[in-house]
């Protein structure tokens, strides 16, 4: 038997996230292929936190042909957690078709790229302290800060991340900006709609850090709704061009000093809201009300329209909302908009072998997963 593409991605991905559930897996193989990891003993079933891990089979696997962090794997209950959600990120930039195995910063320059600032971790030095900065994410023109936000997460202390994130890129290129990552946007808004606390506090909720921030903050849905927004987001100019394409002949120029709105529908502002800037769209909104315009015109995807812009601005009458079409994103990114997922064809390294599976010994024990 020779390994497919993706079953040693799958493999790979193990690798850098430590922990993957076994749903989040399926995104990239099959369950066939998932079944025959486990049978082999490269993967197995880590029942205290219903997750899959590499073995030390699979990375023997790799090993020569493919590099993995060597950051000790944690089994720490809260650790545990953290890499669950860290996977969630790492693959929803995956199948976006962002690089993610970058091993330092500078390799950002070089595309579209996610670096696991945890594969900095653990050497003697850690650049990011305490930190909650996840990731550094490039995407497009973007050079990103990802956090992971969820209900509950807690308070961080803003200045303390916007240094780091400023230390740590200063030869990068790109418009810095804030990633808050979920496993949806209506778990994210959960925490930033909190109250913030009233004493004076370097720690602040996520949701007053998204105020205190000069950069822009964009929200990310850890799904195939996220995959897509990203796909969107690494496109050149992607706002106008987007706008062009979904307004087609209603489209007007907005005015040169308005900034923040992306066009003129039938005489009333417009802005596209997929790449989930919720502060631009606030600000917008002001602007329209103070230019005696009674509500804004807004584009999303699906999911957002339904989780966010919708109960937001729709039922509340500041906006118009509409729904993106798949027509429109399919001509932006010149492909229908969907998850990557490796192919099934033999993985060839780069010296032009293949990667010939062990033989089954005993499948009876291979640690399978419910």
């Amino acid at each position: 038997m020779v390994f497919c593409v993706r079953e040693i991605e799958a493999l790979r991905l193990l690798g850098w996230c430590q922990y993957i559930r076994p749903a989040q897996l399926l995104r990239v193989v099959s369950e066939t292929e998932l079944s025959n990891l486990l049978a082999m003993k490269l993967i197995k079933y880590h029942s205290k936190s219903e997750a899959l891990i590499l073995t030390a089979e699979g990375r023997r696997l790799l090993a020569g042909t493919i590099w993995l962090p060597d950051t000790p794997r944690t089994y720490h209950a809260d650790a545990i957690v953290r890499r669950l959600r860290l996977a969630s990120l790492l693959l929803t930039a995956y199948q976006s078709g962002i690089n993610v195995y970058a091993t330092q910063p500078d390799e950002l320059a070089e595309g579209n790229a996610l670096l696991l600032t945890s594969a900095g971790r653990g050497r003697g030095r850690n650049p990011w302290g305490s930190t909650r900065t996840a990731a550094l994410c490039h995407v497009g023109n973007l050079l990103c800060a990802a956090h992971y936000v969820c209900p509950d997460i807690g308070c961080l202390c803003p200045m303390d991340e916007l240094s780091a994130f400023q230390n740590n890129t200063a030869k990068l290129p790109g418009t810095r900006g804030f990633l808050f990552c979920g496993e949806s946007y209506s778990d994210m808004l959960t925490e930033l709609d909190k109250p913030t606390p009233g004493e004076e506090s370097k720690l602040m909720t996520y949701g007053a850090a998204v105020h205190w921030f000069q950069q822009s903050v964009y929200l990310l849905a850890c799904n195939d709704t996220g995959v897509t927004q990203l796909q969107i987001m690494a496109q050149p100019d992607y706002r106008q061009r987007l706008t062009r394409l979904a307004l087609k002949g209603h489209y007007s120029p907005p005015p040169p000093d308005r900034p923040c709105w992306d066009a003129l529908f039938q005489g009333q502002p417009f802005v596209l809201a997929a790449d989930m800037e919720l502060r631009r769209v606030d600000v917008a909104y002001t602007l329209a009300r103070e230019q005696g315009y009674s509500q804004l015109v807004l584009a999303a995807l699906p999911q957002q329209v339904a989780e966010v812009w919708d109960p937001h601005y729709r039922d509340t009458g500041k906006a118009r909302v509409f729904t993106l079409t798949e027509d429109a994103v399919a001509h932006l990114l010149g492909k229908v908009p969907k998850p990557y997922r490796p192919p099934d064809t033999p993985y060839v390294t780069e010296k032009g072998e293949m990667i010939h599976a062990p033989l089954i010994k005993a499948a009876g024990k291979a640690g399978g997963y419910r």
